[in-house]
């Protein structure tokens, strides 16, 4: 091997020994703290767990509402459908002993939507105390069983299903003050009738009653 080829050898021995290097130190100021796939993917996965997350925590907490206002919802409605059973026994009677049962229909039906479970009587606030117990044994039953469940859903799925309850709780809080204020308006509707004979007061009754027992909306 003559000098000039000997000097050739020497090249492409030292360019081949840096050219590994070389471009990895290019592809390390093209993407600071790391490959670009590796730094991108990181930053996801970490965006992608606070927002499953958050849409989780969302999910909790719109459920334990969404349980509050339809167990309020469910009572209203029993007044309203106790006072349709009330109403439709009432028709058997003449209409002297009805029209006094219709005045005592309508006042239960305002007691119960004013009056505050602590104060009924003691019999009454123990089985009140055994029915809270029961329904918070089976709340958390079911705050259980639905942890579970969403622990398995994509965070997509959470977002539609945290729609849904919104929707839900907005409905049922609809319906609870479409009764609220049915019962309410019968209130005031029945102390107004005081000043009319008994004759037209029991047909203004009946219908305030009939009014509050076959609303659509409720």
């Amino acid at each position: 091997m003559d000098f000039w080829g000997y000097l050739d050898h020497i090249r492409v021995c030292v360019v081949d020994k840096l050219s590994p290097a070389l471009t990895r130190e290019s592809s390390n100021e093209a993407s600071p703290g790391g490959t670009p796939r590796e730094s991108d993917h990181g930053a996801t996965s970490v965006a992608d767990r606070v927002s499953r997350e958050e849409v989780r925590r969302e999910n909790e907490h719109l459920a334990t509402e969404l349980d509050v206002v339809q167990r309020e919802y469910k009572k209203l409605k029993q007044i309203v459908d106790q006072l349709g059973r009330e109403y439709e026994d009432s028709k058997e009677f003449d209409p002297v002993r009805r029209y006094k049962r219709l005045k005592g229909m309508i006042k239960r039906t305002v007691l119960h939507l004013h009056l505050d479970p602590d104060q009924k009587g003691s019999t009454q606030r123990v089985v009140g105390i055994m029915q809270g117990c029961k329904e918070y044994a089976q709340q958390m039953e079911s705050q259980k069983r639905r942890g579970e469940r969403i622990a398995k859903l994509e965070k997509e799925d959470i977002v539609a299903e945290n729609r849904r309850m919104q929707e839900q709780i907005k409905e049922s809080r609809r319906k609870c003050s479409i009764i609220r204020d049915l019962i309410i308006q019968m209130e005031q509707g029945y102390h107004n009738s005081k000043r009319y004979v008994m004759i037209q007061r029991y047909q203004l009754i009946k219908n305030m009653i009939k009014t509050v027992i076959h609303d659509k909306l409720i």
